[in-house]
């Protein structure tokens, strides 16, 4: 398996995981909440709107084939992505504690160091433009995939080791927003299919909207 797809494998894995249904959030403003974590709505606008600012960037400077992303448009998708991401890196966090598996920054660096030879220049930047991943989400998903790899080393084999994500998920209370949508068997499914204005004027701390 390349190290591109490895940085992918352990969400591939999470939706093979049967997960509890998601509930509302007692606080106001809330995004999510994944046991003692919270996500405010204007962090999760804040993530989006990091990750639009790196795609359109990296499009620019490297002349890239791929059309820039829009603030002021539909960004569900984008939303979508950086939310169920958010959630399934709290998760693995937990599974981690639980387990007892360590995994440090110089673990994600050393990964890092050597994904990056991959890339011409060892420059991953397009790889950041096509799966729209920041520096800081990037690292997140590989320690994910890492939390994952020795997760199914310590337990023996995938069936057990997604048997202690499922033990993680009844411990943790995954409460998703219902203007988002919820959490499920399939992970993070939205409410309705498209919305044209992503951050509504209720949902946002700040009473603001993407502009």
């Amino acid at each position: 398996m390349s190290m591109a797809r490895r940085v992918l494998a352990a969400t591939a894995a999470v939706a093979a995981v049967s997960f509890v249904t998601a509930c509302e959030p007692d606080q106001v403003g809330t995004a999510v909440n994944v046991g003692d974590d919270r996500l405010s709505v204007s962090e999760l606008q804040d993530e989006v709107t990091e990750t639009i600012d790196v795609h359109n960037d990296v499009v620019a400077d490297h002349g890239l084939e791929l059309p820039p992303l829009n603030e002021g448009g539909d960004v569900t998708e984008l939303q979508n992505t950086v939310l169920g991401r958010w959630i399934e890196n709290r998760l693995f966090d937990d599974v981690a504690q639980d387990q007892g598996l360590d995994v440090s920054a110089a673990d994600v660096d050393d990964f890092l160091d050597e994904w990056r030879q991959q890339f011409e220049n060892g420059d991953p930047a397009p790889f950041y433009a096509q799966e729209n991943f920041t520096q800081e989400s990037l690292r997140e998903e590989v320690r994910k995939t890492l939390i994952y790899e020795e997760l199914v080393a310590s337990a023996g084999d995938e069936a057990a080791a997604q048997a202690a994500v499922n033990e993680a998920m009844e411990r943790l209370d995954i409460d998703v927003n219902p203007r988002y949508g919820t959490w499920g068997e399939a992970g993070f499914q939205p409410t309705s299919g498209s919305v044209s204005e992503p951050f509504e004027d209720e949902a946002l701390d700040a009473g603001e909207q993407l502009e």
